[in-house]
């Protein structure tokens, strides 16, 4: 398990760290049991408002160059509550003018929404334990943890009547999403309803 950060200007699809990112999503990982193993999805998010178009542009080149990864583009559902599955298929979106186009339709990729609240719950029934475990590399870096458990789940100001996920005052949480982005790839490869029992489970995680 890797947790880091890649310095650069992630505005410019130019710009080196998007170099670096191959370098370190697409390599080969050690495994004790299987060996040598590589990804098998990225989810990567594009809704900063900065970003997009850089972030769109490396998901279409790199589906094409990486076939064997499942390389996704994603945001966040503001509107989601905890009725949002952690991974669904994009809907086909009812435009009226056939003409009109996304920025994501013009870099022929798909936007996924990622069900976060759905998300947020899981890893915390896991970090409790009430649902299995959550498992880490033991040399993660102790900031990890503390941005993981950056958020709290809290009666709504805005929303009246809802608990929604929110960051606790001066605590980053980029450990957080960064984890929900990683259950949102698993379950794209559906590896929650793989076990090994039934001899589904991916050697390539």
């Amino acid at each position: 398990m890797y947790w880091g950060e890649i310095d650069g200007d992630t505005v410019d699809k130019r710009d080196s760290c998007w170099d670096a990112l191959d370098k370190l999503v697409f390599q080969s990982f050690k495994h004790e049991r299987f060996g040598e193993i590589y990804a098998s999805a990225v989810s990567i998010d594009s809704s900063d408002g900065t970003t997009s178009g850089a972030v769109y542009e490396w998901v279409r080149t790199r589906k094409r160059k990486y076939r064997r990864v499942l390389v996704i583009t994603i945001k966040g559902d503001s509107r989601d509550f905890g009725s949002k599955e952690i991974f669904s298929h994009p809907r086909k979106a009812e435009v009226s003018n056939p003409t009109r186009t996304t920025k994501a339709d013009r870099h022929e990729v798909k936007v996924y929404m990622v069900g976060t609240h759905k998300a947020k719950d899981l890893m915390a029934r896991r970090l409790l334990g009430t649902s299995a475990y959550m498992h880490s590399c033991k040399h993660v870096r102790q900031d990890y943890w503390e941005q993981v458990t950056a958020e709290v789940k809290a009666p709504s100001k805005k929303h009246k009547g809802r608990e929604t996920w929110q960051q606790r005052p001066g605590r980053p949480n980029e450990g957080t999403d960064a984890k929900v982005y990683a259950l949102h790839a698993a379950y794209a490869m559906e590896i929650h309803k793989k076990t090994e029992k039934n001899g589904q489970l991916l050697k390539r995680v």
